[in-house]
């Protein structure tokens, strides 16, 4: 997989943090960040591989739930997409699913290294997954 880089944009893993950065004195490192000045490989660190490894696979295991209740299911893996209106904002969602029911949502798929010899709910359970919780009656 190819990874294209962009510098002097605001991609959607970097929103939170100018977001939440002082407009008058901007962060050195994020400046840097957003114009790449120390752009570093990232493809041999072990949690990106194992990300990019088992991608496919969460995501054909979270169509087959989903296709379950849902009626026109319709994906798209987008790639990089651009804000029409301000193409320095971007964003590159794991797949685009449509429904007649729910209409558009993006997905991002997270496929966590720490996690990576567990079932998903003993990793909730042992808080290696914090973005999850358990409902009600048990299921994720």
């Amino acid at each position: 997989m190819k990874v294209y880089f962009f510098p002097g944009t605001i991609t959607a893993s970097k929103a939170y943090r100018v977001m939440t950065n002082s407009g008058n004195q901007p962060s050195r490192s994020l400046l840097c960040d957003i114009m790449m000045y120390k752009n570093k490989d990232i493809s041999t660190i072990p949690a990106i591989q194992w990300g990019l490894k088992h991608e496919a696979t969460a995501l054909s295991a979270y169509l087959k739930k989903f296709e379950e209740t849902h009626r026109a299911v319709e994906v798209v893996r987008p790639g990089l997409v651009t804000h029409r209106e301000y193409p320095y904002i971007r964003a590159s969602p794991d797949a685009i699913i449509s429904c007649d029911c729910h209409g558009y949502n993006i997905i991002e798929i997270k496929c966590p290294y720490k996690a990576r010899c567990m079932e998903p709910k003993q990793a909730v359970l042992e808080s290696k997954i914090d973005y999850v919780k358990i409902g009600i009656n048990g299921t994720l």
